[in-house]
């Protein structure tokens, strides 16, 4: 079975009876792992590890789709005045994945998504961080702080408890913030909601507008006394686009947000096509894709950066017949901003310490 498969049945748009009991039952067991885990680190049976550069973590409960890549985007370019800014980040289904040693990224030294991930080439390309990868982030942050880093900002880093940190930033899709509390592999849900209560700032992505931040605000009461701010993804596209007709293809943990955003912004989509998160489209599929959009009226072929940077042999790509454009996404605060400025604020001061 498929992990689109899985996917739907998570989500309840496929009927499978007896995989979701198995399932049922495997998510029991997940949490039980999962809580043994804190209860390790709580009672220092597990230890952790000080690198002594001001570290921020920025992560999730639930697994993809809280807008967290957008977030390491956002820290990184507010720090980016305040010295050597380093980002850790696993590279996931790459072949980073695999390697003892961390791979050193930079903008002016790329390496293909196949090799690195496409997140942290995506990160590489957007911003002047240099990107460390590896699932070893103690490793990775030893070697960046020895490059001298003087902030490390750890990526998908909430569950990566071996790693001290000194900032702990939580991701949530205020759409579904625990994922109707049902943890791995029946739901989406990674760590406990009460874990929240450790977070020192929670973003709230897709926030729609004040009312619904009230309502986040609401939910997450019970479990966090931490500051919440609202974000949205504001698309960045040339204006002309509104005339078009598209079509529109989408490899993330919700396509749903993208092609909707696309859709508000009065671009018409004639065809579009969704890829599992970090799925790379082949070029014969590509090609096979264009040629359904071109006869469906498409004038070009919009995908997200993060789609963008995992295409390869771009000779090809200008061949296929419409141009394919990546649009730009980057998240504004629409409730709460006052929290995010006194938490990058807070973390400037630590840098300075810190020098």
């Amino acid at each position: 079975m498929s992990e689109r498969y899985f996917l739907d049945v998570i989500e309840e748009k496929r009927s499978a009876p007896l995989l979701r009991s198995l399932l049922r039952v495997l998510s029991k067991l997940y949490a039980l792992i999962i809580k043994a885990r804190h209860v390790a680190y709580e009672k220092r049976w597990f230890s952790t590890v000080s690198i002594g550069v001001p570290t921020v973590s920025i992560g999730n409960i639930v697994a993809g789709g809280t807008g967290k890549t957008p977030l390491v985007q956002l820290l990184a370019t507010a720090l980016e005045e305040e010295g050597k800014i380093a980002i850790l980040t696993r590279g996931f289904r790459s072949q980073a994945e695999k390697r003892s040693q961390p791979l050193y990224l930079h903008r002016q030294h790329l390496l293909p998504a196949n090799v690195c991930g496409d997140e942290p080439l995506l990160l590489a390309q957007t911003t002047t961080a240099s990107i460390w990868v590896s699932p070893n982030r103690v490793l990775a942050a030893e070697q960046a702080k020895a490059e001298g880093a003087t902030c490390l900002i750890l990526d998908d880093g909430f569950q990566h408890r071996r790693l001290k940190r000194d900032v702990e930033i939580v991701a949530i899709d205020a759409n579904n913030p625990f994922s109707q509390h049902r943890f791995l592999p029946y739901g989406l849900l990674r760590d406990f909601p009460e874990r929240l209560s450790k977070a020192d700032l929670i973003v709230a992505n897709h926030t729609r507008d004040k009312e619904h931040y009230k309502e986040i605000k609401n939910s997450l009461s019970p479990y966090t006394r931490a500051p919440i701010v609202g974000m949205q993804h504001e698309l960045l596209f040339n204006q002309s686009l509104q005339s078009c007709r598209v079509g529109a293809f989408c490899g993330i943990s919700k396509p749903k947000y993208f092609f909707n955003a696309l859709q508000k912004a009065g671009i018409e989509i004639v065809r579009s096509y969704e890829l599992l998160d970090h799925q790379i489209f082949s070029l014969n599929h590509l090609r096979q894709f264009v040629g359904f959009c071109r006869e469906s009226g498409a004038e070009q072929i919009l995908c997200t950066e993060k789609d963008w940077v995992k295409l390869q042999k771009q000779s090809e790509i200008h061949a296929m017949g419409l141009p394919i454009h990546p649009v730009r996404m980057r998240l504004i605060p629409i409730a709460g901003k006052e929290h995010w400025d006194c938490a990058v604020e807070m973390i400037k001061q630590k840098i300075k310490a810190f020098r």
